[in-house]
């Protein structure tokens, strides 16, 4: 069994090596993938079982274009399949797949690879895709945790959060293939749509008022009794056009697991929506990149004005560009108007989740760093700290960069133990 520490976490593999056993797999082991420098005690600890077995992958060295855990995930599924002939016993290949990017790559090159597919029994966007793909699928029991966030969708394309009662969704069984079937019906969707995006488009553009998007549980069901009323023959408006012309954003935060955090607001996801402040619903236009990159705090009218090096940033946004990568938009560009169209394309594609990250606030790292240094003094005001990191960079022969968020993302790089590979394109 494959699996990449990065996205599942211990409890879930756990899980995942149960549900093998329990169905009557034996010897079953797991080769879990994922960058050395992030193994902590908890991830060393879950190593020593005899069962597991770790692949450091050197994520520093990939390629701009290529999500370097998921690769050698898939490189090592398709040389163990050619290698399966030379077994002396039978060999099963399974993945976890709790992501679009396997559920597309078992649709698309898993035939004859991968064997088996696990997919956690919440994750009911996986689920769908991977009705379309030539493997079993299992669906591995995962703890549901309560949700204390909602996020509300305005019929003006605004959007807002708000704390709640405690909910756990249940399995969603019939209702969501019913719903799925009549947004396919109307072109709100297909196998490779991300639904959640697909049910917030529909809404939006039949002028149905406002909607709770997330949880998704709120929206499914919305759209269920819409179907159970009879609905199903009114004349809605088709989603062919409105699938690739609206843009949904459900930002989110960027944080470290914190319990207190956990507690108030039902989980981490449930934290970073909440953070984000709400969704937006944003129509095509060529003012379409500096929208979104405005609302997520890339691009302002102060110290963060240059749009180029807001998107610069946006992309090197670690959780940013794993999506975009997983997604196959992270291949090179030579110029900034050649990623502003690439962007545009990717915030109305109908696969993306819209799930972004939004700019990380003022790094204590960063200021200490400084300090240490002798670039920053006691006065933290951010035209300060803005002017201590152009002298930085001048002084030790970074790029020269004209935003506070440009600065900050090349002087934390240069930091790092193993500097991320940025992606890179003419400023």
């Amino acid at each position: 069994m494959f699996a990449s520490f990065h996205t599942q976490g211990i409890t879930f593999i756990e899980q995942a090596l149960r549900t093998l056993e329990e169905r009557g797999y034996q010897d079953v082991r797991a080769r879990i993938f994922g960058d050395r420098l992030k193994v902590n005690d908890r991830w060393s600890h879950f190593f020593q079982d005899p069962r597991v077995e770790f692949r450091a992958v050197d994520t520093w060295r990939a390629k701009q274009e290529a999500e370097p855990v998921d690769e050698a995930v898939m490189a090592e599924a398709r040389r163990l399949a050619q290698l399966r002939a030379e077994t002396p016993r039978p060999l099963m290949i399974a993945l976890l797949v709790d992501d679009a990017g396997y559920a597309r790559w078992l649709c698309e090159q898993g035939r004859g690879c991968v064997d088996l597919a696990l997919c956690p029994d919440s994750s009911w966007g996986v689920k769908a895709r991977l009705e379309e793909a030539p493997v079993k699928t299992l669906y591995v029991k995962t703890q549901r945790r309560a949700q204390k966030v909602r996020a509300v969708l305005h019929a003006n394309g605004t959007g807002s959060v708000r704390l709640a009662s405690s909910f756990i969704a249940e399995e969603q069984g019939e209702m969501l293939e019913v719903v799925q079937n009549f947004l396919m019906d109307l072109h709100y969707g297909d196998g490779g749509s991300y639904w959640p995006s697909s049910l917030a488009k529909f809404w939006f553009t039949n002028q149905l008022g406002k909607i709770i998007v997330y949880p998704v549980r709120f929206s499914l069901e919305a759209v269920y009794r819409l179907i159970n009323r009879g609905s199903r023959r009114v004349g809605w408006k088709d989603g062919r056009v409105s699938q690739k012309n609206l843009a949904f954003v459900l930002p989110r935060g960027d944080f470290s697991a914190r319990d207190p955090l956990d507690s108030k607001y039902g989980s981490m996801l449930d934290c970073e929506v909440y953070e984000g402040g709400g969704p937006m619903m944003l129509h095509h236009s060529q003012h379409l990149v500096p929208q979104v990159l405005r609302r997520l705090g890339y691009l302002d009218h102060e110290y963060n004005t240059d749009l180029a090096e807001a998107m610069f940033v946006f992309i090197n946004q670690k959780k940013n560009k794993e999506l975009l990568r997983k997604h196959g938009h992270m291949r090179a560009a030579s110029s900034a108007q050649e990623i502003e169209a690439r962007l545009r394309d990717v915030f109305v594609a109908p696969e993306c989740s819209g799930h972004w990250r939004l700019a990380r606030p003022q790094d204590v790292r960063l200021l200490e760093h400084l300090r240490r240094e002798g670039f920053l003094g006691e006065d933290e005001a951010k035209s300060n700290v803005f002017q201590a990191m152009k002298s930085y960079c001048k002084e030790r022969g970074l790029p020269q960069m004209k935003t506070y968020g440009g600065c900050t993302t090349i002087i934390m790089n240069s930091l790092r133990m193993a500097s991320r590979r940025l992606f890179k394109f003419e400023l």
